[in-house]
This record gives C-alpha cells, sequence and structure tokens, in this order.
C-alpha cells in the first residue's frame, strides 16, 4: 500500500521519475506510487511539480502538501493533510 493514515491525513510513499514526457501518476510499483514528472530535479523544480500535481488531482491547497522525507531523492515520503478517512481519500485518489 502506498499510502498510510497519519494524524490530520496520510503519507504517501512515492516514486518520482523526472524529466518524463509528461507528468501525472502511472500505476503503483511495489509499495510506491509511480508519478512521472516533466521536471528536471534542479533547483526544486521537481518538487514543486510534485506539490502542484498532487494537490490539483486531489482537489486540496497546495499548502495541504509537504515532502517530509527525500528532498533530493527519487523516493520520497509526502504528508498530505486531509481531513477524512481512508475511503475518501480512495475517490480523490486518480489510482
Amino acid at each position: 500500500m502506498f499510502y498510510k493514515k497519519a494524524p490530520n491525513g496520510f503519507l504517501l510513499e512515492i516514486k518520482v521519475v523526472t524529466r518524463s514526457s509528461k507528468s501525472g501518476f502511472f500505476g503503483v510499483t511495489g509499495d510506491k506510487l509511480k508519478v512521472n514528472l516533466m521536471s528536471a530535479p534542479v533547483k526544486g523544480k521537481a518538487n514543486k511539480e510534485l506539490v502542484k500535481l498532487l494537490s490539483k488531482k486531489l482537489g486540496i491547497p497546495k499548502n495541504s502538501v509537504s515532502i517530509e522525507r527525500g528532498e533530493t531523492s527519487a523516493n520520497k515520503t509526502v504528508f498530505v493533510k486531509l481531513k477524512g478517512t481512508a475511503p475518501f481519500f480512495k475517490r480523490r485518489c486518480p489510482l
């Protein structure tokens, strides 16, 4: 499972592939959500694109998404601040 319930939200385990031809969610690999991003991993551009993509797809503000671990790595743990339960998250998650 690529997400875990956390106080006030969820933790997502994400595998980021940068410099892709298209940004979006591309399934689950092992226990990580695979996300392709068009941005290069330079000066935080890919991290900003990841936050923007997650907030847009989940319909939440950008300040509700934060990278907890993996700022400089392809493997990231992202906190998504949501009030609700796992079924709510599953309805909003595009996979």
